[in-house]
């Protein structure tokens, strides 16, 4: 079967994978992810599409088309992707890249406005990480590898055939977005549902897999964890669909040092379409009692799940407005005030 293809041609590239960037786990059985000096995140784009009513209604009237064969409308389709730097105690700078968007185009100019592609030219950005294989977050890869091809790649352990066709063949026909560009040539890393991968030689950083289903047959979502000396726990998402209550429920009871979250950033998928319903709103009311000092929420949060989190008195820092926006950042650092 031509769509299996890929797996043969993966196998070699999967299993060069390193297996020595675990993250150690302490005598009482916790992660331990180090500690690192401070996390910078600067929204490259938030906007997985600009038009709700068109995206909905395009999945409505294709209901029960496979994910990877939908059409859409190109110029309504955007795409996530944010440069993170995470300053070690050393005071070494390491820059990656967190998700990589969706419409080729989109991402090239986003890219080219903010310098990434530059960075990635001069490779001043050591990795690219994917959360999840929804189309928005992963099919503007080529943008990253045209400039990059070797670029060390994570993604999660559960990424299924059609997605590594598409990063290690030259296009796959039935994507939204064809791969016609440039195939990955790098070493790729596989985040597992079990264990803590750490990043060779950043200190403080590690990242899990959550086996969750995602709309769209996805399945499996990785999530950032930093520990920042003297502050605690930052969660950097992509859109958290495995739920913000049970990401904090995993740092709190199998990360050291997990029971104080200091920051989180990205999308916690309350109101991905723009409205936050009853459950939507539960989770806000229960994120309150989590203690969180900064959230920094753009993406599938929403206006209104935004807003919602802003009522109940959460500390949300945005940038012109209640989410962090295109071109906006935080910082989560040990001697912020």
């Amino acid at each position: 079967n031509a769509e299996y293809m890929g797996i043969y041609l993966m196998l070699g590239k999967i299993l060069r994978r390193s297996i020595s960037n675990w993250r150690p786990v302490t005598s009482k059985g916790l992660f331990d992810l180090g500690k690192c000096k401070s996390v910078n995140v600067k929204c490259l784009s938030e906007l997985g599409w600009f038009d709700n009513a068109l995206y909905e209604k395009e999945g409505k009237e294709q209901m029960g088309v496979p994910y990877w064969m939908m059409k859409r409308k190109q110029e309504n389709l955007a795409g996530v992707s944010s440069l993170i730097e995470v300053e070690l105690l050393s005071g070494k700078k390491i820059k990656f890249l967190q998700d990589c968007g969706w419409r080729h185009a989109y991402m090239n100019k986003v890219y080219s406005e903010n310098g990434v592609d530059k960075m990635l030219k001069k490779k001043e950005i050591s990795f690219l990480l994917v959360t999840h294989e929804h189309h928005d977050h992963f099919l503007g890869i080529p943008t990253v590898l045209k400039h990059y091809p070797e670029i060390p790649l994570y993604i999660p352990e559960s990424f299924s055939p059609n997605a590594h066709n598409y990063i290690l063949m030259n296009s796959f026909p039935h994507a939204a977005e064809p791969n016609s560009t440039q195939r990955h040539r790098g070493f790729m890393h596989q985040i597992p549902f079990d264990r803590m991968m750490g990043f060779e030689g950043i200190e403080g950083l590690g990242a899990i897999s959550f086996d969750i289903n995602c709309p769209g047959r996805v399945r499996g979502e990785s999530t950032i964890y930093a520990s920042v000396e003297g502050k605690g726990i930052v969660i950097l998402t992509g859109c958290c669909h495995q739920g913000i209550l049970d990401t904090i429920d995993f740092a709190k009871k199998k990360i050291e040092g997990g029971e104080k979250i200091y920051g989180i950033y990205g999308g916690l998928h309350l109101a991905p379409y723009g409205h936050i319903d009853k459950k939507g709103q539960e989770i806000v009311a229960k994120l309150v009692k989590c203690g969180v000092k900064k959230v920094a929420a753009n993406h599938c949060t929403g206006l209104e799940g935004a807003d919602a989190m802003k009522k109940a008195g959460i500390n949300l820092i945005g940038g012109k407005g209640l989410t962090l926006s295109n071109g906006e950042s935080i910082t989560f650092q040990h001697s912020f005030i």
